[in-house]
């Protein structure tokens, strides 16, 4: 079976790829795992210089956690062999729901979080991974917690848009930038070919298309809606 998706996808024509891509910082939890790479491979695939990623994914782990320990927060950037130049903000899945969590404490957070890698890197940029619902069938839905995957992709949208748009206003206009995954997995009417077997984490198909849109938010380059065969 074949899924068409569109999606937003960077330009193939890059007038002139950098001799080095960004120095990245990933901060997330499980949903992370691999995507370092996939983004690389999909840079590669566009002609673009390999971002250098340095990694804290850790199964489980929330920005909450990081956020209420400081001194975790200062051993990750002190392994850093200098400045970065993007940190990538994931939240466990259901962080940024209103029925599991509390998306007021959650935006909170990104700003502690994004504060001190601030301390640490002045010029770097956030870009908050927007993480996806769950897909149709997951127990969150047959267990009668939140009505169906619309619903609570509205909640981590909402939440991860309000948590980007603080950080504009307390670090500045183009401090932080959303990379939209959740809203293409919605686009793709959270087709299972995009989930793992759980119903959560992402498959194959699905750390490819988050690769597409953390491309464009990560490089900061035009983007154009185009369909993209997984099959």
């Amino acid at each position: 079976r074949q899924l068409i998706v569109a999606f937003l996808l960077i330009l193939p024509f890059v007038a002139e790829a950098p001799a080095q891509g960004p120095r990245i910082l990933w901060i997330g939890n499980s949903y992370s795992v691999g995507q370092p790479q996939s983004l690389a491979d999909f840079s590669a695939g566009l002609g673009l210089a390999a971002p250098i990623s340095h990694q804290n994914i850790i199964g489980g782990a929330t920005i909450a956690s990081r956020a209420a320990t400081p001194s975790a927060m200062a051993g990750i950037l002190a392994g850093l062999s200098g400045p970065i130049d993007v940190v990538v903000l994931q939240g466990q899945s259901l962080e940024a729901t209103t029925t599991f969590s509390n998306p007021t404490a959650f935006v909170s957070d990104i700003e502690t979080v994004f504060q001190a890698v601030r301390n640490h890197s002045p010029g770097a940029r956030a870009v908050l991974y927007q993480t996806w619902a769950r897909g149709p069938g997951h127990g969150v839905y047959t267990g009668g917690f939140v009505a169906d995957p619309a619903t609570l992709h509205a909640q981590i949208r909402t939440t991860y848009t309000a948590a980007r748009d603080n950080l504009n206003a307390v670090f500045g206009t183009g401090s932080a930038a959303l990379a939209p995954v959740g809203d293409a997995f919605a686009a793709a009417a959270w087709d299972p070919v995009l989930y793992a077997g759980d119903l959560s984490h992402p498959s194959a198909a699905g750390h490819v298309l988050a690769a597409s849109v953390l491309v464009e938010a990560i490089r900061e380059i035009a983007a154009r809606e185009i369909p993209i065969d997984f099959a």
